[in-house]
């Protein structure tokens, strides 16, 4: 559901507080006819004494981060080494995987692209500096960033955040959903928002699947086809979700014992509006393999980020990525 449709109440956590504003909203939209849903945030006097510190360091109240300058602040607000706390972790370890999907997220939500209209490659752009330079000075930042993050793939990251030791990070959504499983220690502690974008600039998002696939030598076609056909249903979709997985339909997202289990699922839907997707084409791993490069020298070298997206855009001018 979007902020536009959601009432968020924030009230000291107490049962009889919180229950008490549940009703009364309830009431007040039964009289009113209003359609705003209640989104109730409970807060104990820690949390209260964190947004009272953060907003006389920073000078704004602290809140999702909507522009990376804020993120850079929240992920400083939050590391605290000393009790082995950080502000966000990057997960930059050279396998060609969130490496490059973070880039493509900070270069498009700062209004590049990876492609010209022709599907010609470009690299060597403003926002792709912006992108790069921005990555590299976090990713080395120790006073944001949890240490290594070439050592640090994405399943270390999401495992890092399960256990309660990033505040926030820029992650697939399931890893979000893990820390709602019954032996978890952030249990009821994690939300999921938007990505923070530049001025002027929508949120970006990104949607990427593990596929179920026939292989041209099956000897069981029409089998293989009517299963994968029953593994799309609903029902079945619901299943996937349920055992763990992340469940690709609008009824798995708003089911009623998703949302019960992993509260924020709802969420989806709206994450979703501004989602796109790697550019589909046999030359992609081509670039894929660039792209991965250009963060690790990024990471790795002293080079200057103009000469490391120069060198890129020259080994990627033979790549055009048809659509």
């Amino acid at each position: 559901m979007s902020q536009r449709h959601t009432f968020r109440i924030a009230v000291r956590q107490f049962g009889p507080f919180e229950s008490a504003i549940r009703k009364q909203f309830a009431a007040y939209k039964a009289a009113s006819g209003s359609a705003l849903e209640l989104e109730l945030v409970a807060l104990d006097l820690n949390p209260l004494a964190e947004q009272r510190a953060f907003a006389a360091r920073f000078g704004y109240p602290l809140a999702p981060p909507q522009t990376w300058p804020q993120f850079t602040d929240m992920a400083r607000f939050f590391t605290r080494p000393n009790q082995n706390l950080y502000g966000t972790v990057f997960a930059a370890f050279p396998d060609g995987h969130n490496t490059v999907y973070d880039f493509c997220l900070h270069l498009w939500s700062r209004g590049g692209e990876l492609t010209d209209a022709a599907g010609n490659v470009t690299l060597d752009t403003p926002q792709a500096r912006a992108a790069l330079d921005f990555y590299r000075q976090m990713a080395a930042d120790r006073t944001a960033t949890y240490p290594d993050p070439m050592q640090i793939d994405s399943v270390q990251s999401g495992a890092l955040f399960r256990e309660g030791r990033i505040a926030m990070m820029v992650n697939w959504f399931g890893f979000a959903a893990v820390c709602e499983q019954p032996n978890s220690p952030t249990r009821g502690k994690v939300a999921v928002t938007t990505l923070p974008a530049s001025e002027g600039q929508p949120p970006a998002s990104l949607s990427v699947y593990w596929i179920l696939a026939l292989a041209a030598g099956s000897p069981h076609k029409a089998e293989g086809y009517a299963f994968l056909r029953h593994v799309g249903t609903p029902e079945m979709d619901k299943r996937t979700t349920l055992e763990g997985g992340i469940g690709c339909r609008l009824s798995t997202w708003a089911d009623p014992d998703v949302n019960a289990a992993i509260p924020y699922y709802h969420r989806l839907a709206d994450l979703s509006r501004n989602a796109r997707t790697l550019p589909r084409s046999r030359e992609f791993p081509k670039l894929a393999h660039i792209l991965d490069e250009i963060v690790q020298q990024a990471l790795g070298t002293p080079d200057a980020t103009d000469a490391i997206l120069r060198r890129a855009q020259e080994r990627a001018q033979t790549i055009r990525l048809d659509f």
